[in-house]
Order: C-alpha cells, then sequence, then structure tokens
C-alpha cells in the first residue's frame, strides 16, 4: 500500500464512492492520509459529489413563511400592494405593481417577523407579471445584519443595478475556483423567468444560513413599460436552529480549503479529496438518517439506502476512529479542519452503528498514520470506551474550539447506545451516578454523560432502571421494595436538594433528573395500577399498594419541605419570580404528575387513609400560598375562571409538505391528537397532485370515518378543503414504485374550546383539592360498603356475590325512599307540632324537655354533661379514625343529634339517662 500509486488510489476511491460502501471509502480516506501530498486527476468526480449534496440539501426544503420587511418599488395602488407577491398562487390574485418609472425593485423578506429566526433557502419560485411590465429578471442575496436595518440599506446593493447574467457566470466561476471571496454583500442566484408561463424557479448556488434574502428585479427593456410587476415570490429552504448555523459557519471553509477545480480534468491535491469526501459522506448519511426519521422507521429500508447511494449496513466505529486519529495529530489548517470533519461524520453516522450493535464491539487495531489513538492501560477496552474516554479528556481539559466542542458533547449525548453497550451496563453506570450526584466537584463530562443516560432512559427504557418484577410476591416483596426505593428515594432527595438551592441561591441545575424522575414514576403507577386490578391475588394487591403507599409518603415529605421553605418567605415579589423558576422542578413537575396517577388509582385496594395523611400537610400549605398569592391563584369570579361562549377557535394547527417531487415507495405515517378538539378542518394547496389510485392520502378521524384523496386539487378525487371528527386524526401517505408528482401540502387546524393556561401551583392545588375529595369519598364509601354487607347478603338471601350485590342494590333502594330525608330537615319538634317519627309512630315530646337541652348543646359543639356522656359512649365503640378537625366533628354531632332526636325509639331510651346520671347506656355494635 506504501507504494500505491495516484491512478490506483483515484480508481480504488472512485471505485468504492460507485458502490456507496462507506466501510469501503473510510479505508480508501485511511490509504489516502500517508498520501497527501499526491495530486489526482478526481475533478469531475468531486464536482459530480458537490451537486449531489446540493441535490440533497434541497430534497428535504419546504416553503418558507415570509414577511415583507420593506421595498423601494412604490406601489400603483391599494390592490396591488407589495404583500400581494407572498400571499397570491397560481391560480389568482392581484399581482404587485410597483410605480410609474421603477427600472429597479428590490424587495426585502425576512423568515418572520422574529428578529433572531435564520433560515437556509435552497431556491425561489418567482412568477412575474404577463406582457411588458413582467420583471425580465432578478439577483438574489442572502445577508445579515445585527441591529435596526439601516434606512440606505438597498444602496449597498446598487453596484449590481446593471448587471447581466453574464456577469453572474463570470462571479459564479470565480467563486468556484476560489479566486473571489464570499460576503454577504455579493448574488448568489441570478434568474430569468420563462418567457410563456412568466415563472422561474430559481436554484441558490451558495447554500448559507442568513436572516435576510434580497430580491434585485430588473424591469422589461421595453420602453413602453412605465411599471414592474410580480406575481408571487416563495422561498423554499430551512428555519435553521443555532447549531445548523454554527455547522454552516464552519462548513464554509471548505471552498476556501478545498476549492472544487474549475476544470473537471485538471490536479487536485490530496487534501482536497479528503475534505471533500469527508463532506460528500456527512451530507449523504444526513439524507439518509432525514429519510429514515420522515418514514417513521429506523430499520434499513433499501428504499432509502437506495435513493441515499450508500450503504451502511456494516458501518465500522473503528474505521472512522481510524481516519480521525491521525488528522488530528497532524498540523496544518487543512487536516486539523479534517479532524473536525471527522467528528461531523461520527455525529452523523451514530444512528446508523447503534442499529448495528455487534459493529462497535471490537477493540481497536493498529491504525495507518504515525500514531496510534488514544489507548488505555487495560487492553480489554472497546473503541468505544477509548472514543469516549478521549472525548471526555478532551471536555474536561478545556481550551477546545468552540465547534469542537459543541461535536464532542453532542456524541457524547447522542452515542449512548454505542459507548454503553447494553441495557445492564447502561443502569449500573446511571444508578453509581445518582449515588455520587450530591458531589458537586465532577467534571463537565460527567455532568454531561449524566445528561444523556437521564435523557435515555426518560424517553426509551424507564421499566429497565426501575427493576420492577412482573409480579410481586411476599418473598420478595420487601427486596423489590427496597430496590426500587432507593433509587426512586435517592432522586427525590437529589431532586429536592436541587429546589432548595434553587430557592436559596438562586441557583438552578439542568432538569433531566426530573425528567427522569417522572418517567419512572409513571411507570411505577402503570405498573401499579395493573397489579391492583380485580384478577390480581390479595398477595399481590398487598405488595404493590405497599411500595405504591411508600413511595408517596417518601415524595410527599420531600415536596412539602420545598414548599414550606417557599410559605416562609416574606418577600412577595422574590417569592414570584422562584416560583416561576421551580416550575420545572419536582414540586412543579413530578409531584402534580403523581398527584394525576393517583387520581386513577381511588378505586384500587389501597389504603387511602396514610395516603391522606402524608398529602393533607401539603393541601394546607398551597391553601396559606394560596392567601400570599392572589395573582397566581384567580379567585372562583375571575375571568379567567368563567365559562367562555360557545364559539369554537382554532385550538392547534399543522402544517405538513411531501418533498417535491415526492419519492417513490414513500411510507409517512403520523397522527394529529388534540384533546378537547370536536372536530378538524383541512385546507390542501392548490398545487397538491399525485399519481391517480396508486399514490393515495389517507385521513382515519375518531369516529372511524376514512377520506382517502389521489390525482389533483380541485377534482372529485380531492376537494380543496375536508373536515373530520376530534380529538385526533390518523394521517398515512403512501406511493408505489412508479412515477410521482408535485405531492402534497396541506393546513389542518384544530376547532375546540380554548383551555385557560393556570399556573402550576394554582393547577397543582386544584388537582390536589379533587384527589382529595376523590380519597375520602372513597374511604367513606369503602367503610359504609364493609357495615351493609352483612345486610345485603341478608336481602339477597344468600353469600354469593350475585346475592350480594343484589342486596346492596335494594338497601340502597329503601335508603332513597326512606322517610329520613323528611323528618330530619323539617324540624317539627321545633316549632311544637305532632311530628312522625322515624319509628312510624306519632309523639308530642315538648321542646323544653330535658332531652332536647342535651342535644341543642351536642349540636352546637357544647360537649358537656350529658352530651359529653353520649359522645363518650359512641366513640368507646366506634374508635375512629375521625378526620377533618373541629368544624367537622360539630357538623356530624348536629347531624347525630338530629337523627336521635327524630328517632323515637332512641329519644325514649335516652330520657331517662339525661335524667339520671347514674344510668349509662350500651351503644350497639352496628
Amino acid at each position: 500500500l506504501d507504494s500505491l500509486c495516484s491512478e490506483s488510489l483515484q480508481v480504488l476511491l472512485g471505485f468504492s464512492l460507485a458502490h456507496g460502501n462507506v466501510n469501503s471509502i473510510l479505508d480508501c480516506l485511511q490509504i489516502l492520509l500517508d498520501n497527501l501530498s499526491m495530486s489526482f486527476t478526481l475533478g469531475g468526480l468531486l464536482t459530480r459529489m458537490g451537486e449531489l449534496k446540493l441535490e440533497k440539501r434541497n430534497k428535504h426544503a419546504v416553503f418558507l413563511k415570509m414577511s415583507l420587511i420593506r421595498h423601494d418599488g412604490g406601489e400603483k395602488a391599494e390592490a396591488h400592494k407589495a404583500e400581494n407577491m407572498l400571499t397570491n398562487d397560481n391560480e389568482g390574485g392581484s399581482p404587485y405593481v410597483s410605480d410609474t418609472g421603477r427600472k429597479v425593485v428590490n424587495v426585502l423578506l425576512q423568515v418572520s417577523a422574529d428578529e433572531a429566526a435564520v433560515m437556509t433557502p435552497t431556491s425561489l419560485m418567482v412568477k412575474v407579471q404577463s406582457g411588458n411590465q413582467g420583471a425580465s429578471s432578478g439577483l438574489v442575496f442572502l445577508f445579515n445584519h445585527d441591529g435596526p436595518l439601516p434606512e440606505n440599506l438597498f444602496d449597498q446593493f446598487s453596484k449590481y443595478d446593471e448587471w447581466t447574467a453574464e456577469d453572474y457566470d463570470k462571479l459564479k466561476k470565480e467563486r468556484e475556483s476560489g479566486s473571489a471571496e464570499m460576503d454577504d454583500f455579493s448574488p448568489v442566484a441570478h434568474f430569468v423567468p420563462d418567457k410563456e408561463t412568466c415563472d422561474a424557479e430559481v436554484t441558490m448556488d451558495v447554500l448559507k444560513p442568513r436572516k435576510y434574502v434580497l430580491i434585485k428585479f430588473f424591469a422589461s427593456l421595453s420602453e413602453t413599460a412605465d411599471r414592474m410587476g410580480v406575481h408571487y415570490v416563495k422561498v423554499i429552504g430551512h428555519q435553521a436552529t443555532p447549531t445548523e448555523v454554527e455547522n454552516a459557519t464552519f462548513l464554509d471553509k471548505l471552498s476556501v480549503l478545498a476549492p472544487l477545480p474549475v476544470d473537471p480534468s485538471s490536479l487536485v491535491s490530496g487534501e482536497t479529496v479528503l475534505l471533500q469526501t469527508l463532506s460528500f459522506l456527512i451530507t449523504m448519511l444526513k439524507d439518509l438518517n432525514s429519510v429514515h426519521k420522515r418514514r417513521k422507521a429506523f430499520s434499513f429500508d433499501p428504499y432509502a439506502i437506495a435513493e441515499a447511494h450508500l450503504n451502511v449496513s456494516d458501518l465500522s466505529l473503528e474505521k472512522l476512529w481510524n481516519v480521525y486519529i491521525p488528522l488530528s495529530l497532524k498540523s496544518g489548517d487543512a487536516v486539523q479542519y479534517g479532524s473536525t470533519l471527522c467528528l461531523h461524520l461520527l455525529l452523523s453516522s451514530l444512528p446508523f452503528i447503534q442499529s448495528n450493535p455487534s459493529r462497535h464491539t471490537t477493540t481497536t487495531t493498529s491504525t495507518q498514520g504515525n500514531a496510534p489513538p488514544p489507548t488505555s492501560s487495560d487492553p480489554s477496552l472497546t473503541t468505544p470506551a477509548i472514543i469516549l474516554k478521549h472525548l471526555c479528556g478532551q471536555l474536561d481539559n478545556g481550551g477546545l474550539d468552540p465547534v469542537i466542542k459543541r461535536l464532542a458533547q453532542d456524541i457524547v449525548v447522542e452515542g449512548v447506545v454505542v459507548f454503553f453497550a447494553d441495557s445492564k451496563t447502561r443502569k449500573d453506570y446511571l444508578l453509581s451516578m445518582i449515588s455520587e450526584i450530591q458531589n458537586t466537584d465532577q467534571p463537565p463530562s460527567w455532568w454531561l454523560k449524566f445528561e444523556a443516560l437521564c435523557r435515555y432512559f426518560s424517553e426509551s427504557d424507564s421499566n429497565f432502571l426501575l427493576g420492577l418484577p412482573k409480579t410481586p410476591s411476599q418473598e420478595d416483596g420487601t427486596d423489590v421494595a427496597d430496590v426500587t426505593l432507593s433509587t426512586l428515594g435517592t432522586m427525590i432527595t437529589v431532586t429536592k436538594t436541587e429546589a432548595l438551592n434553587c430557592i436559596m441561591n438562586c441557583a438552578q441545575k439542568p432538569n433531566d433528573l426530573v425528567k427522569l424522575l417522572c418517567a419512572l414514576q409513571s411507570s411505577l403507577f402503570f405498573w401499579s395500577r395493573q397489579h391492583l386490578s380485580e384478577e390480581s391475588s390479595e398477595e399481590v394487591k398487598k405488595c404493590t399498594a405497599a411500595i405504591l403507599t411508600k413511595y408517596v409518603k417518601k415524595l410527599a415529605e420531600d415536596v412539602s419541605v420545598i414548599l414550606t421553605e417557599l410559605d416562609k418567605m416574606k418577600d412577595i415579589e422574590e417569592l414570584d419570580d422562584l416560583l416561576d423558576a421551580l416550575g420545572n422542578s419536582i414540586a412543579g413537575r413530578a409531584f402534580p404528575q403523581a398527584v394525576v396517577h393517583l387520581s386513577t388509582l381511588v378505586n384500587c385496594e389501597v389504603d387511602k387513609i396514610p395516603i391522606l395523611k402524608e398529602l393533607m400537610p401539603i393541601f394546607r400549605i398551597l391553601t396559606s400560598l394560596f392567601e400570599k398569592l392572589p395573582n397566581k391563584f384567580p379567585r372562583v369570579n375571575s375571568d379567567l375562571l368563567k365559562p367562555g361562549n360557545k364559539e369554537e377557535k382554532v385550538v392547534a394547527v399543522w402544517t405538513r409538505e411531501s418533498p417535491h417531487n415526492y419519492e417513490n415507495n414513500s411510507k409517512i405515517n403520523e397522527e394529529f391528537v388534540c384533546f378537547g378538539a370536536s372536530h378538524f378542518e383541512i385546507e390542501f394547496d392548490s398545487r397538491c397532485k399525485t399519481e391517480r389510485r396508486y399514490d393515495t392520502l389517507e385521513f382515519l378521524d375518531s369516529m372511524g370515518h376514512k377520506q382517502t384523496f389521489d390525482d389533483s386539487v380541485g377534482s372529485t378525487r380531492w376537494p380543496k378543503t375536508a373536515r373530520f371528527s376530534g380529538p385526533k386524526v390518523n394521517f398515512q401517505f403512501r406511493s408505489d414504485g412508479s412515477n410521482n408528482d408535485w405531492g402534497y401540502k396541506f393546513i389542518l387546524k384544530a376547532y375546540g374550546n380554548a383551555i385557560p393556561s393556570l399556573f402550576w401551583l394554582f393547577d397543582l392545588h386544584l388537582a390536589l383539592s379533587k384527589l382529595l375529595g376523590q380519597l375520602c369519598s372513597s374511604v367513606l364509601v369503602k367503610n359504609n360498603t364493609r357495615r351493609t354487607l352483612p345486610l345485603a347478603a341478608a336481602a339477597g338471601g344468600g353469600s354469593g356475590s350475585g346475592s350480594s350485590n343484589k342486596g346492596e342494590k335494594d338497601e340502597d333502594e329503601i335508603l332513597m325512599h326512606s322517610d329520613i330525608w323528611k323528618t330530619l330537615f323539617r324540624g317539627g319538634y321545633m316549632v311544637g307540632k305532632l311530628t312522625r317519627s322515624l319509628s312510624g309512630a306519632y309523639s308530642a315530646s315538648p321542646a323544653d324537655s330535658p332531652l332536647n337541652t342535651v342535644l341543642q348543646d351536642l349540636a352546637s359543639g357544647d360537649e358537656e354533661g350529658g352530651a359529653l356522656r353520649i359522645v363518650e359512649v359512641c366513640r368507646a365503640t366506634h374508635k375512629g379514625p375521625f378526620y377533618g378537625g373541629p368544624l367537622v366533628d360539630r357538623a356530624i354531632n348536629a347531624v347525630f343529634a338530629a337523627l336521635i332526636w327524630h328517632t323515637q325509639d332512641i329519644r325514649e331510651e335516652l330520657i331517662p339517662f339525661v335524667s339520671d346520671p347514674s344510668i349509662t347506656p350500651v351503644a350497639s355494635p352496628g
């Protein structure tokens, strides 16, 4: 290999690229690293690679919603205003028509009203007015500007007012050869509308993220044209994230360090071949990843791989690393740039390496180049372990270039499945980190790995981390509870400490552990609900209830500590600020989620009394905060809580669009859900078109009604608008293996009554109030059921479940028709009238009798004398528990006194007791 000539190497590289095998391409690059001084006649191949990169970028572009910032063409009339260019489509609308005498018109656009928004336009669609008034040609500029735009902005582009197509072609060639510098004030595209259709599809010759698009329209050369008209302008591209902006800025250096040759037959350096090939692989892998995500299946789709021109089924992490290491050890701008490209390539490759776990378990071997990769004293370390150690060392040492630092961070976070090869390894590593998390002196890489593992288990494997058995039992119940609650308890303690630090020191940490806690407790509640069902045995229910109760106790105790600290604060303004910060804490996220989960378990066989005892302190603290913070807790008569009008509003909007043209063998599935939405309305773009009968869009609504669309919008098979029942709609798009067309674009709107947005603390107060009511109701129903079961069984004539249910139903009927409701609330004895008692007899006991006086004392809360003796006798037989406090006791005593007074048998029995204190009545056990 050392004596390999340039002709052999370029044949080998060309053959590998033609077959698209990434491993073979990496092998060629590894050989090339030792032969960077060679020159190759690969100009034509590199040019084709550049064209394919541009094609892949354009494939995933969508129509961007643009805003008109300014223009200098004036307007003929209100009906022909400049905004029409952004709202018109092929079917109609008034064109924009300039004022008279305009030979050049500058139009400035921005992707949205947000000044920070950035876009990467890939193409434009322009249609000018037909006739002599239509613009004859135009130039496109992309630029950035910080701060307010100057009034004379268009003057900076005035030097291009006389440019022709020949002038632009000359600039383009100079740019490709590297002899012309790229700046924000030079054009990136030139266009001439078709004379018959008056439209033009303009492809950007340079892709770069920028805030603004400036289009310079040139008027017709006809002497009769006194105005200029444009029908529409549509910008196609990507709305760029800050990371994409940073990446694009970095990748712009490629045209300087490795420019493509103007003459395809000319020689290019080994460094240029290396850098251009790495950049090509990055673009192609990103494209393949996008195709997989869009098709909702990350298995290896043969059609996607064929379209991507790559074979990644055996992509080797080791080969990638063996290209990176020699580059990282060489000096020079080009090779250092190449080492950063290798990190980009590693990040783009991670999804495919994860899908092939067998490809990242090999140990590191020697590499081509001047030095071996970083190794460990432990020869058993795998390649992923060595890479992780190297990247973490780089991050901890500091002083990294910002681009390299971000790439290293992204690789660690996205590569969890690669660097921690199996679920057990990931679990053990995270649990060991949780036990050390309160040590704040951990290096940056430690926190990064912690974030990565928390995110992984939050999103995909929380059940395994929790370690709950399929079926709990008495034998292993204690062990399971200890392991599970130990893991959850540590997380609760740590997240509580973070929340308290936020209160004390205004210090906030990433909320990755809170997200993980939410995922784990969701798994715990789902598991509990499954094992508390009627089908489970009593032993299983008992073990499950024990684990659940202990967890709720720990969670409630720690949240109570947090809320108590808040309640102690005197500065209301500072308290307001802290509450906003705590919205993502354990108190603002995990505990409200637990309250919702508990509300689904109120009918399960769990002892509610311990749960009530743990939740009541929190409710009292929230009530105290309710009085302190009227702005956070709306009152009942608040406009926020008033029922809105019956008119339905748009509560959610989705815009979806296929590539144009769409791909053959497309398989796209998506579900649109909006809880509370009564119906959906969809509007299709007028350009929508698919192959009739074979390429279809299908929508299935909540009522099971299916609607299928194909052919073109406006035909009998595809109306412009449609309506579906809420609250969800399933969407499918399928295309066969032949023939395609423009595709689809639609806006789907959900209609319903808008739900007011409530502050998290107020929302928690409401949810907890409801839960406490449900728990109290469940306790009372359960106690009442236990007392009535013998009567119900007797009424049903047997002990079977059917007889028991029948007896309960009969007893409920008797109670509903009882005279208790007539006599209890009439108060007939108070007015001295004959009143029918519950015994059915008539009596005329005087209102001023000794018993009446004792019962009045009992009803008024004065438990002294005879009233006290009655209460003591009853409580000696029924020992509780007692809830609610003095106010509830008084209400119960009042009802009890009324029942005694209106029940003649009991009343007559108690008269001697009241008259003679030496007599002690006996309460019946029923």
